[in-house]
């Protein structure tokens, strides 16, 4: 779906800097959720090398619960209000990550503290606008 997503939007994932992920903290179900991601970002990038460690991840569930029902509509009002005040937050409990995860080699890393959200550039070393994505599914997404 990812993947389809960006082929739809004609956007180039090395153009997107920040993930709200599902993460509901599972030991199994978050290393399945990022090696979907991993698989659609390289897939959309259509066989190019991305660059590593330019995609910030986070979820709000850390902060504020699951929500059940409401839990993509929490995630999408992070994003907006990281995209208002150009900063990405961190999640909460994210300083170990899960040993099951392996963000070696790709475009993520986890927003671990608060940072500027910097636009990234392109090759001409223009601003890019800053772009993101919200990943949720089940009841809730």
């Amino acid at each position: 779906m990812i993947r389809s997503a960006f082929e739809q939007a004609q956007v180039d994932p090395r153009s997107v800097s920040y993930i709200e992920a599902h993460g509901t903290g599972t030991p199994l179900g978050d290393p399945i959720e990022i090696q979907g991601l991993k698989s659609a970002f390289q897939a959309a990038a259509q066989g190019e090398a991305l660059p590593t460690g330019y995609c910030g991840l986070g979820s709000v569930k850390t902060n504020i619960g699951h929500l059940e029902l409401a839990a993509g509509v929490a995630g999408i009002v992070k994003v907006l209000l990281q995209f208002k005040h150009r900063t990405l937050v961190p999640s909460l409990h994210a300083k170990e990550i899960n040993p099951y995860i392996d963000l070696s080699g790709s475009p993520f890393y986890v927003v671990q503290e608060s940072r500027e959200w910097v636009a990234l550039r392109d090759d001409a070393g223009r601003e890019l606008p800053r772009r993101a994505g919200v990943s949720s599914f089940g009841v809730g997404g």
